[in-house]
């Protein structure tokens, strides 16, 4: 089951889903923990938004 939240968790950020969103969804407290949880660094995250034009 962990590996399962974690996966679509991960897929979820990597689609561009709202980082508070998928925090609320896997039930964790805060966002910073949400990035520990899914492996994804702040660059990442930079990218992302790059390709979706924020």
């Amino acid at each position: 089951m962990h590996s399962l939240r974690k996966t679509w968790g991960y897929h979820a950020r990597m689609q561009g889903v709202d980082l508070a969103l998928i925090m609320y969804k896997l039930n964790h407290n805060s966002i910073a923990y949400t990035k520990r949880y899914l492996g994804i660094t702040d660059d990442e995250l930079q990218a992302i938004a790059q390709k979706l034009n924020l």
